[in-house]
């Protein structure tokens, strides 16, 4: 006689097929909400995540031998508070998948959860670089890229450039990082070490970046971009296309985003994913329930060490 799976030993097949769909890693560049070159990955204590902006102790003074140090006044201002999401699912499974092993009848769904518990964090982590044109801020109240953001340190700032992308205009927003502000009003001391491109912008941003002679013309000229930032990365996602990301950016197909070390994007986790198989005793209609959720955030507190274009 079939007695069929224990329900220990069908939850670890559950998790056999479930987890590895989550954790898929594809091609390197085509990458996720875990990458922490694009997003600080960081701990929510609770519900909530209370962040703020600072202005900096700006430059050094220089001092006499002897003479009292200077106190810098480090600013703190423009607060905001994000709250975590909650994202559950569950898939039922009816008492005889165990009594009759039917396993292959189920695989396919839980694959396909596992599949959808990681691009919905992607979905939610990505949409913060084409929504921050129109729909993201950061904590001064302005969109994340915008023209005019404010410094604590009084004037303003601008991390928002323009231009069809091509190695003129790459160079103006490599330079434009470069030359970036912090919130005290000095330099903020970055180079370009990430750029973020949809999809259809990957092999043109492999030609510009990455070739060893200068895209585009016949001479042999060395390619400034692979000599000077050859550590840079080059990453892409689905969710900054306009194919699928959530709000429906006018040009999220040309947009391009370039990041610092210190830019502030960041994920905040309240609890990693989980899986919980609930016995079918406990339900009305005789089903084992596989149970699947995590809990965090995402935000931009500061425009910092990150510039973008819109690509027109």
């Amino acid at each position: 006689m079939n007695k069929g799976l224990s329900a220990s030993l069908a939850y670890t097949k559950l998790d056999r097929v479930f987890f590895p769909a989550f954790n898929y890693a594809g091609q390197p560049e085509m990458t996720t909400a875990d990458n922490p070159t694009l997003f600080k990955q960081e701990t929510a204590a609770s519900g909530k995540v209370v962040t703020s902006t600072h202005g900096g102790v700006g430059y050094f003074e220089e001092h006499a031998e002897e003479q009292a140090r200077t106190l810098a006044n480090v600013a703190a201002g423009d607060e905001q508070t994000y709250t975590v999401a909650e994202y559950k699912k569950t898939i039922a499974l009816s008492k005889e998948f165990y009594r009759d092993d039917l396993w292959a009848s189920s695989k396919a769904a839980v694959q396909m959860a596992g599949v959808r518990a990681r691009t919905t964090k992607d979905r939610n982590a990505f949409d913060l670089y084409p929504g921050g044109f129109e729909t993201h801020k950061t904590n001064d109240g302005l969109y994340i890229w915008s023209a005019s953001h404010s410094m604590v340190g009084g004037g303003t700032e601008s991390n928002l450039s323009s231009g069809a992308w091509a190695a003129g205009t790459a160079e103006t927003l490599f330079r434009k990082l470069w030359e970036l502000k912090s919130e005290d009003g000095g330099a903020g001391g970055d180079v370009p070490m990430a750029i973020l491109v949809p999809p259809i912008l990957l092999p043109d941003a492999h030609e510009v970046l990455k070739s060893v002679l200068k895209s585009g013309t016949a001479e042999n000229q060395l390619n400034y971009f692979s000599t000077i930032y050859g550590t840079l990365q080059i990453y892409s996602s689905v969710f900054v296309g306009s194919a699928h990301h959530v709000d429906a950016y006018a040009n999220a197909n040309t947009a391009h985003y370039l990041l610092g070390a210190n830019h502030r994007f960041t994920r905040w986790t309240r609890e990693s994913l989980y899986t919980r198989l609930v016995d079918w005793t406990i339900d009305d209609y005789d089903r084992y329930k596989y149970k699947m959720g995590y809990a965090e955030t995402f935000g931009c507190p500061s425009w910092e060490s990150a510039v973008a274009s819109t690509g027109v």
